[in-house]
């Protein structure tokens, strides 16, 4: 959650991806694990802020999907694939009750020693709060995780959880607080050991040949977890996590956890259970060649061992590595060259000496943004007007960077992260763009990391000066929603984007205690300037329920945070209710909320208001291009202007609807015409497209003979005496039929009514005798629909010439946009190909 209010966690300075060395082995590896193959390129990661990306590779892109009904571990592998050929991202993860921006913390030493052999990496200490929202946030699509964090009743439960959790999602290193770093895990692993081969590192903890053994350690062979090094998504940390979560949610709901057993921390969270999932994941023939292995793999192939092993993927450190000096088991003294990490067991997982992850801690998102642009600004040389590229999901990482970028005047160019490596490269042919742009086109679907800890223990860096910057400056390039298939880069100001959400959010009614939970795209105006732009000038709260659209994960974020506000567009809204019905709660404190993108039938608006509660549901018009709302309704106003329009132009925006054949010409009140608009919000214009910006932007007289910048918006139009505009229909999707104007939308809101269809669109196809005819086209809710019934439907609401003469069944989801709009131009070209493949046959 973002705002001033309430603490985000995670690691706050640009990331510098260091990617970690290796050292032969003198011991034979295992059967290779069957996973992504290695990639080319370098040995050394760059320590650029961005090397944490793979150059030269594409990343795991995961398909869309609805994962309410996988299992939890297959949760798990959509939220956060491995990759083996990925690098090692460069953060350093501990926690403790206190952080060392407090008085009387005691691991001062400790903690240093990891700072001074990492210097470039992300080292944090987390309290409680910290790991709390971070995980709220990381873990917010795996809902069942979340509930069986929170059921752990000790604190030691919760920081053994929490170390799977936090290297699960983002990587790294994590350590206990009482550890030493004696040598940087830079020089862990030798160059022999290709570092594309591995992606998790362990130590072993207890290697006790004696008769009695059992007497002292629950396993023969006891891996360590005070310190485990890993790439995101390994299926270790995917199953322990897995594991963790199904025995937490059993027990709780067959005897309850209110007496667990200090004893049994071992077993359930701690190194019996991290062993056994690794000793499980060496002979899983998923993952290996288990038919060409002599033996199983056990203790027997690690007891003894003096020198690096790696199993598959996994490399196994001997016990001197993690546990110099205890003079046992054959561990070496710590000046060993093995000895990589010492650990002084003063936070032993026993009840009466348990570990906590700390105490609350509040620093704005101003403070860590702020510093993340003085890193921008240092290690990246990013000036004002440079065009920064990035691709992310929804989240925390986004909107920091986003901050960070608009403070130093640069220019935030988002991309969708779906796009393919063709859309990439359209989009970024665009004239030259910033260090950014090579990247891309070698790894078109790049994906830029950033971890940051809004946690007072940060010491902010202000020893770098930002930049003054200019109202008028462009800082973000928005790239138009492709209804038509040709996306225009519209370039955006400070003024534009900052005073066009203060208005959006004064005339819906945000206010410091609200929540506003906002699934619609961060690379899209709508969850940009919609969502962080009217939150922040409010101090409302933001919340990010997952990377893409969730319709489970935003029901659940609204629950799970008492959340008061929720954004959405027409088809988001009806997965959410569908998605409701299926859930045994629903949101309690549901009030507001905006629905945009495109029109919303009075049938839907209905079931918004009942279903989810949002009886001040306001409703947005607007364009990329004037960034981005004109026009908006009030929570006030009466129901059939909710239902028939999209409200009143917002203050210091002027609107005039004009004739499509002559825009010198304002048609009168109550008749159709093409909408333009005019201030502050409007766009500077296409990127390098001056010919198509003179198109749509005209410097003209306004309503009152001043000289103005109108916008004109291919739109059709209609404006009441009152004041409230009625979008009809775009002027370009017009149907005309034997010379008469048909307008879609009409027969589409009349269809849209009917319970057996779920989803409608209507365009124009050709026709030899009238020019263009009207195809409906369906996506039925039920079996029994036929074409006569549709047809029926709009003969008996409307006019005959209205009447459908195709009508075309889809069985899947309309093609749409990003922001969710239905993108005419595919469902017409289908169209008109299934026709004359009909008429043919």
């Amino acid at each position: 959650m973002l705002n001033s209010r309430r603490a985000l966690a995670a690691a706050a300075a640009i990331v510098t991806f260091f990617f970690l060395l290796s050292r032969d082995h003198k011991a034979t590896p295992a059967v290779a694990a069957k996973d992504r193959p290695p990639s080319s390129g370098s040995d050394f990661g760059s320590a650029s802020p961005w090397s944490g990306s793979s150059v030269g590779r594409q990343r795991l892109q995961q398909p869309m999907m609805d994962t309410s009904r996988l299992t939890v571990q297959d949760k798990l592998a959509y939220a956060y694939p491995y990759d083996r050929a990925a690098k090692f991202p460069a953060y350093i993860w501990q926690t403790w009750k206190k952080t060392p921006a407090d008085e009387g913390f005691e691991f001062r030493e400790q903690e240093a020693s990891w700072s001074t052999q990492h210097p470039g990496f992300v080292h944090e200490v987390l309290s409680d709060a910290t790991a709390d929202s971070l995980l709220s946030l990381l873990y917010a699509s795996v809902p069942e995780v979340l509930e069986a964090y929170r059921a752990l009743p000790l604190p030691v439960l919760k920081a053994d959880f929490f170390r799977y959790l936090i290297l699960l999602a983002r990587g790294g290193i994590y350590s206990d607080i009482d550890t030493y770093a004696l040598k940087s895990a830079v020089d862990w692993i030798p160059d022999s050991i290709p570092r594309d081969t591995f992606g998790l590192v362990v130590g072993i903890e207890a290697d006790p040949d004696r008769p009695d053994w059992a007497d002292w350690y629950s396993r023969r062979i006891q891996f360590c977890q005070w310190t485990i090094q890993s790439k995101p998504g390994h299926p270790v940390l995917r199953d322990v996590v897995a594991r963790i979560t199904n025995h937490t949610l059993t027990v709780k709901r067959e005897s309850g956890l209110s007496a667990f057993p200090g004893s049994k921390v071992i077993e359930f969270t701690g190194p019996a259970l991290w062993t056994d999932v690794l000793m499980d994941y060496f002979n899983d023939d998923r993952y290996f060649h288990t038919r060409d292995s002599k033996a199983p793999i056990d203790w027997h192939s690690f007891t003894g061992m003096q020198n690096i092993k790696r199993v598959g993927d996994v490399v196994v450190l001997p016990i001197t590595s993690f546990s110099p000096g205890v003079e046992q088991m054959g561990s070496k003294d710590v000046d060993d060259p093995m000895a990589f990490v010492k650990h002084d067991f003063e936070g032993t997982w026993k009840p009466e000496s348990e570990r906590h992850i700390g105490e609350k801690k509040e620093t704005a998102l101003d403070a860590l943004s702020s510093h993340l642009a003085r890193q921008l600004l240092r290690i990246a040389d990013v000036k004002a007007g440079d065009r920064i590229v990035v691709s992310l999901g929804n989240g925390h990482e986004f909107a920091a960077l986003t901050y960070a970028v608009y403070k130093l005047g640069a220019v935030l160019v988002p991309l969708n992260p779906t796009l393919g490596p063709e859309q990439v490269r359209a989009a970024l042919t665009l004239r030259t763009w910033r260090w950014l742009r090579r990247s891309l086109l070698r790894a078109p679907r790049l994906q830029i990391v950033i971890t940051y800890n809004i946690d007072n223990s940060i010491n902010i860096n202000t020893n770098n000066t930002l930049p003054p910057l200019s109202p008028s400056s462009i800082i973000n390039i928005q790239f138009t929603s492709g209804t038509t298939a040709t996306p225009k880069a519209a370039q955006l100001s400070h003024r534009s984007i900052l005073n066009n959400g203060n208005l959006i959010a004064h005339r819906m009614g945000l206010v410091p205690s609200d929540a506003i939970v906002v699934p619609p795209p961060l690379f899209h105006c709508f969850g940009s300037v919609l969502g962080y732009m009217a939150t922040a000038t409010t101090g409302a709260a933001i919340l990010f329920p997952s990377p893409a659209f969730d319709p489970v994960a935003s029901l659940r974020m609204a629950i799970d945070h008492d959340a008061t506000g929720l954004y959405g567009v027409p088809t988001m809204f009806i997965a959410m209710l569908e998605a409701l019905d299926k859930m045994d709660e629903k949101p309690a404190r549901l009030t507001k909320g905006i629905a945009s993108g495109s029109s919303v039938s009075e049938s839907l608006m209905r079931r918004i208001h009942d279903r989810l509660g949002l009886g001040d549901l306001v409703i947005c018009y607007g364009q990329t291009e004037t960034g981005p709302v004109s026009c908006m309704t009030t929570p006030g106003d009466p129901p059939d202007k909710l239902l028939s329009s999209v409200g009143r132009p917002l203050p210091h925006t002027a609107v005039k609807i004009v004739s499509p054949t002559d825009r010198s010409v304002i048609v009168p009140v109550g008749e159709k015409g093409e909408l333009a608009v005019s201030g502050y919000h409007l766009m500077e214009g296409y990127y390098d497209d001056p010919d198509r910006t003179a198109e749509v932007r005209v410097r003209e007289p306004d309503v009152q003979g001043s000289d103005s910048v109108w916008m004109y918006s291919g739109d059709q139009a209609v404006m009441s005496a009152d004041g409230y505009v009625s979008i009809t229909g775009r002027i370009k999707d017009l149907i005309i039929r034997g010379g008469e104007n048909i307008n879609p939308l009409e027969i589409e809101e009349c269809l849209a009514q009917l319970p057996a269809i779920r989803d409608v669109s209507v365009v124009g196809v050709p026709c030899p005798r009238l020019g263009e005819a009207v195809a409906a086209i369906v996506r039925p809710a039920a079996d029994h629909l036929t074409a006569d019934a549709v047809r029926d439907r709009v003969r008996d609401r409307l006019s005959s010439h209205l009447v459908p003469k195709h009508v075309l069944f889809w069985p899947d989801e309309f093609p749409k946009t990003a922001s969710g709009k239905v993108q005419k131009f595919k469902l017409r070209d289908e169209a008109v190909a299934k026709l004359r493949t009909s008429q043919q046959s």
